[in-house]
């Protein structure tokens, strides 16, 4: 289970988030103005994960889109991004 991180940064919004979270090791999620740690994935999980990625690359070449790996943020909301 996530939990808030122990001393808080002051961050006014999104764009701050992620400011920060380029320096810290750890993976973070901005949820609503709360600070959430993100866990790591299980075999099961990273498995097609890993084998889609290529694969829809693929399919997208040529077009504007692109895919992106479980690392990437998304904002969910304008206080939010996970």
């Amino acid at each position: 289970m996530a939990e808030a991180v122990a001393t808080t940064p002051i961050l006014r919004d999104v764009e701050d988030f992620l400011a920060w979270a380029e320096t810290r090791p750890e993976r973070w999620q901005y949820v609503e103005g709360r600070l959430v740690t993100r866990t790591g994935t299980s075999d099961p999980h990273n498995f097609p994960t890993v084998s889609t990625i290529p694969a829809l690359g693929k399919r997208l070449e040529g077009s504007p889109c692109g895919p992106h790996g479980p690392d990437r943020g998304v904002r969910t909301s304008p206080a939010s991004d996970r």
